[in-house]
């Protein structure tokens, strides 16, 4: 499912990249910054991360690869999270995945105690 965001939104990202301006975590939640979308594909592109690059760089899309604007923010790609306030079970889902047992016991009680 394609999600679209704001900005404030929370989200929780899907899988995890090491990156010097925009790392993600899988199962981690982030705050998103910025939005924009792609002109050519129409692509969200989101920034979770306040740090600003030393000068506006030329940025290609994620999708289409085309560099179509300048920005001093680095991009990611709005595929790679849900919101935070998606279905609990698919949190509950990629904590286990993650072997992050300490969250899934946390998620658990969060989905028991709306029973």
């Amino acid at each position: 499912m394609k999600h679209t965001f704001k900005k404030g939104d929370k989200i929780i990202a899907i899988n995890s990249k090491e990156c010097k301006y925009q790392p993600r975590e899988a199962g981690k939640e982030y705050t998103v910054h910025s939005v924009v979308n792609c002109p050519s594909c129409n692509e969200q592109l989101i920034n979770i991360s306040k740090k600003e690059l030393p000068k506006a760089y030329r940025i290609k899309c994620s999708s289409c690869h085309t560099a179509n604007f300048s920005s001093n923010h680095s991009w990611t790609s709005a595929s790679n999270f849900i919101p935070s306030t998606e279905n609990l079970h698919l949190k509950l889902e990629l904590a286990v995945k993650l072997e992050d047992y300490e969250e899934a016991a946390k998620i658990r009680d969060m989905i028991n105690s709306q029973l």
